[in-house]
C-alpha cells in the first residue's frame, strides 16, 4: 500500500522530472560547450533546492595528499568545516571536505560512461592518505566496545574504522533506454569497486543504477555467518527515477557527514515504492575493506 506522503512525493518528483527534461531541451544550440554548461546549471539549481544547507555546491578539482581528481561539474562539499581555494576560472577542494562529485552528461553512451568511470577512479585515488578523525558515532561505538569488554571479560584487539570515500555520481539526461547491467562482462565486474560510480541516473530512460551493501549468509569453515556484500543494482522506474535518485543521493551524503545528528531519513519515506518494479542486481568483488566499523 502506498502511503499518502509517498503519493505526494511521487507527484512532486514526476513534475520535477518533466521540468528538468524540458529545461534541458532549451539548450539545443550549435555549441556543445554551451549545451553542457546549461545542463550543469540545471542540476546545480536543482541540487540547491533539495540539499540540506550544510552542503555547499561548486565546481572544480578535488585534491588529496598525493593525487587530484579530474575537473568535476558539480562538487558537493562541507563549507561549514573546511575551506576551498578559489582560483581563476576554477576552485580547489580538499578531499576531506568533499562528500560527492556529480558529472552531468547530455547523452548516455559508452564513451561518456568510460569517461565517468575514469573520473570515478581518479576521485577514489584522492581519498588515499587523506586525514580522518573518528565521528561522534564512532567514538560512542568505541565506548560501547569498552563497556562490553568489561562486562563480558572478552578483550578485543580494537576497532578498525573504514570511512566512506567521496561519492561519485553520474547524471545523464538522454539515452540509455536499452542499457542493462546484466550485460557487463566478467572483466568489468572485477573492477566495479574501483571505477563504477556510486549512483547513476538516466533521466529520459527512467533508469537508476546504484551500489549498495546487503547482508548475505555464507558458510565459512563449516559455520554459517552473515557478511556484508556489495551489489550493483539497476531499477527501471520511469518518471519516478528522479525520486529514487534523490533518495539515494541524500542517503549517500548522510553517510558522509561529520556528525550523526543530521542524518537524512528521506529514503525511508520512499520505502516500498520501488519494491515491485523489475530490477537487476549483480554482486561484485571488493578491493579493500567496506566502509564501516570492524571489531578486531
Amino acid at each position: 500500500m502506498t502511503l499518502p506522503i509517498q503519493n505526494k512525493l511521487k507527484e512532486f518528483f514526476k513534475a520535477k522530472h518533466g521540468e528538468l527534461m524540458a529545461l534541458s531541451k532549451q539548450a539545443i544550440t550549435g555549441n556543445s560547450n554551451i549545451n553542457g554548461n546549461h545542463r550543469e546549471l540545471i542540476i546545480d539549481r536543482y541540487l540547491r533546492e533539495i540539499l540540506p544547507k550544510r552542503f555547499d555546491i561548486g565546481s572544480g578539482i578535488v585534491h588529496g595528499m598525493i593525487s587530484e581528481s579530474s575537473q568535476s561539474d558539480v562538487v558537493i562539499w562541507d563549507s561549514h568545516n573546511y575551506p576551498s581555494i578559489k582560483m581563476q576560472g576554477n576552485s580547489i577542494y580538499f578531499t576531506e571536505s568533499v562528500r560527492a562529485c556529480v558529472e552531468v552528461k547530455t547523452n548516455f553512451n559508452q564513451d561518456e560512461l568510460s569517461d565517468l568511470k575514469l573520473k570515478t577512479d581518479k576521485l577514489r585515488e584522492t581519498n588515499i592518505a587523506k586525514h580522518y578523525h573518528p565521528t561522534i558515532k564512532e567514538e560512542l561505538q568505541r565506548i560501547e566496545q569498552s563497556i562490553y569488554e568489561l562486562q563480558s571479560g572478552i578483550v578485543q584487539s580494537g576497532m578498525l574504522i573504514i570511512p566512506d570515500r567521496s561519492a561519485s555520481i553520474g547524471f545523464f539526461f538522454n539515452g540509455g533506454k536499452k542499457y542493462s547491467i546484466d550485460k557487463l562482462t566478467k572483466e568489468e565486474i572485477e573492477v566495479l569497486d574501483d571505477d563504477w560510480p556510486d549512483l547513476i541516473i538516466l533521466l529520459e530512460a527512467g533508469v537508476v543504477i546504484f551500489k549498495y551493501i546487503e547482508e548475505k549468509n555464507v558458510i565459512i569453515n563449516g559455520e554459517e555467518r552473515i557478511i556484508d556484500t556489495p551489489y550493483l543494482k539497476q531499477i527501471n522506474c520511469g518518471e519516478d527515477s528522479l525520486l529514487l535518485f534523490t533518495a539515494k543521493l541524500l542517503s549517500l551524503l548522510s553517510e558522509r557527514v561529520v556528525n550523526i545528528e543530521n542524518y537524512s531519513y528521506f529514503e525511508d519515506y520512499t520505502a516500498g515504492i520501488f519494491n515491485s518494479l523489475p530490477s537487476i542486481k549483480i554482486e561484485y568483488p571488493i578491493k579493500r575493506f567496506l566502509p564501516g566499523t570492524r571489531y578486531l
